[in-house]
């Protein structure tokens, strides 16, 4: 809040006491009020205190406006950190959107992967991969060529 809400404020406290029959507000009391809740937007306590009467049989206390405009404080900052994540996440490539050929290789890492054995060498995946290729399944070019390699150094 602004130093020229004060005035607002008082007007506002004033009239809830008055409105529970209770005496107004001195000047010390205010000054706790006003230290308490400056920090808020006045917007928010000026609703709270509207609607204060409202829902409850007793006069409202600073730390219950300040828990209340905390409360709402808080939801927008989470509010805020939410939609801030959203716009952050980039939209997938194209090249990683699913298709055909992305199922065939992921069918084919399965069928490699998916066998429960022990490996007969350390080069049996340039076999593999080879073998794919000679077969006319798609395999990517440096895949090939890295296979092909390790086969070199086999033999």
């Amino acid at each position: 809040m602004h130093a020229n809400d004060r005035n607002m404020l008082a007007e506002k406290l004033n009239t809830l006491q008055e409105v529970y029959g209770k005496p107004k507000i001195t000047v010390p009391a205010f000054q706790v009020w006003w230290e308490t809740l400056k920090e808020f937007d006045h917007n928010d306590v000026f609703t709270v205190l509207g609607y204060w009467a409202a829902g409850n049989s007793k006069p409202p206390l600073p730390n219950d406006v300040w828990k209340i405009c905390n409360e709402k404080r808080t939801e927008a900052i989470e509010v805020k950190a939410v939609r801030e994540r959203a716009s952050n996440r980039a939209a997938l490539p194209f090249d990683f959107k699913p298709n055909e050929y992305g199922r065939k290789m992921l069918r084919a890492c399965f069928e490699i992967l998916g066998k429960k054995r022990i490996p007969e060498g350390r080069h049996e995946w340039a076999r593999k991969i080879v073998d794919m290729d000679a077969r006319g399944e798609p395999v990517p070019y440096i895949t090939i060529k890295l296979a092909q390699d390790r086969l070199k150094e086999v033999a």
